[in-house]
């Protein structure tokens, strides 16, 4: 651009190709609404950045280029000055006024860099600077924003297991002042509901005495009982109609539903204990046969359970 010092030149050089480095992809002097942005780039996970550099130490040329700033749609703004300017009391305060009215936005703002030192020693660029961007970067709710939606799209297409998609949504939940139930709703659903269980300080007979009422998990279920009538002596067979919860964790029922591709029932065993007394019958353990597509209709209803949660609770806690 014409009427650029060399430092200034040199510092849009310097910065581009180190952002080309670290985010993937970088341009100098790149159109954006109606300016000429000195730096711009864009992260693997499309979080626009942008690096405006303010050299010629006058007020004038100061607010011109922090206007520039201010119009510009990139998610996070990155500023870099001459060290004169940090001496300029006014400026700086401007400055912090101009970075408190962005991050109201929404936007994600850099503090103002030491343009002096990145021309005078390589490692303070590859030390400080990086790691000011990458902090930038990580914390942003920008960034957090885009990985959920990012989560909610790897969810809803098709062949994803669920249990990766739980452990990510584990740890974003942990990044975000979310109830503790829903992480306790989390665990279970990743490692299984039977230690929850064991340790629960009441009776737990239904879906919505569990952390978030995991209601997609209670299936119809059939005990099928054949007996020899003690006052005929014939064989007999009764239905008992068991809906039951299940328990397992996720990644058990997802390799059962792909062992069970095809087939129309299957049978789980459970406590004889889990059951109330059944015509004296007298055994450790008693199967109930499910139908195949209950347990299809669980694991659809855990997806959309996850997108719900994803969408009205952790996108919502950002946007707010």
């Amino acid at each position: 651009m014409s009427g650029e010092t060399q430092e200034h030149r040199s510092l849009k050089e310097k910065i581009g190709k180190k952002l080309e480095v670290w985010f993937g992809a970088s341009i100098t002097e790149y159109a954006s609404s109606g300016h000429e942005l000195d730096v711009f780039s864009i992260s693997p996970k499309g979080i626009r950045l942008m690096v405006e550099i303010i050299w010629t130490p006058s007020s004038s040329n100061f607010f011109r280029d922090l206007n520039i700033l201010l119009q510009s749609d990139a998610q996070i703004k990155v500023v870099v000055v001459n060290e004169a300017i940090l001496s300029k009391s006014e400026l700086v305060r401007e400055f912090q006024k101009a970075k408190i009215s962005e991050i109201k936005k929404g936007y994600t703002m850099s503090n103002m860099i030491n343009g002096n030192k990145i021309l005078e020693d390589e490692n303070y660029l590859n030390s400080e600077v990086y790691g000011h961007l990458k902090e930038l970067l990580n914390e942003s709710g920008i960034s957090l924003e885009l990985e959920i939606e990012e989560l909610g799209k790897k969810l809803l297409s098709g062949g994803t297991k669920l249990s990766p998609i739980i452990a990510e949504c584990i740890n974003l939940s942990k990044k975000m002042d979310v109830k503790k139930e829903y992480l306790i709703w989390l665990k279970n659903e990743l490692y299984g509901y039977e230690d929850y269980l064991d340790n629960a300080s009441s009776k737990i007979s239904e879906p919505s005495d569990l952390p978030n009422n995991p209601d997609y998990r209670k299936i119809p279920g059939e005990i099928r009982l054949s007996y020899t009538n003690s006052d005929t002596g014939k064989l007999e067979f009764e239905r008992i109609d068991k809906p039951v919860v299940l328990t397992q964790p996720v990644a058990e029922l997802e390799d059962l539903m792909e062992n069970m591709r095809g087939a129309r029932e299957f049978s789980f065993a459970f406590p004889s204990s889990y059951f109330p007394k059944i015509k004296g019958l007298n055994f450790d353990r008693i199967p109930v046969v499910f139908k195949t597509t209950s347990l299809t209709s669980c694991l659809q209803g855990l997806t959309l359970r996850l997108h719900r949660y994803l969408e009205e609770v952790l996108l919502s806690n950002i946007k707010q």
